[in-house]
């Protein structure tokens, strides 16, 4: 019966359909993030827009973006309401 429950999980059959209004919703995110795309002046409204676009799309206040450098590095390119301590720990 668990094995049962885990496939059907993993197929996506506990899932709920979504709502016509949340199709609306996810449009209007992707819409406003490719306007933002097209007209961005550089990476500092690229990440903004991408930000909004996550905040926006998951109901969340909280985001970022890490990048790696060329060393292989991970770090915060940009963020949303992440404390410093937070940021510092995670690099």
């Amino acid at each position: 019966m668990q094995h049962k429950a885990m496939s059907d999980a993993a197929m996506g059959q506990g899932q709920r359909e979504p709502a016509d209004g949340d199709i609306v919703r996810e449009q209007a995110v992707l819409f406003r993030l490719t306007d933002r795309l097209y007209r961005a002046n550089g990476l500092g409204e690229i990440y903004d827009a991408a930000l909004d676009a996550i905040c926006d799309a998951l109901g969340s206040s909280r985001a970022s973006i890490l990048r790696f450098d060329s060393h292989g590095v991970m770090s915060f390119v940009a963020w949303r309401s992440l404390s410093e301590e937070y940021r510092e720990a995670v690099n």
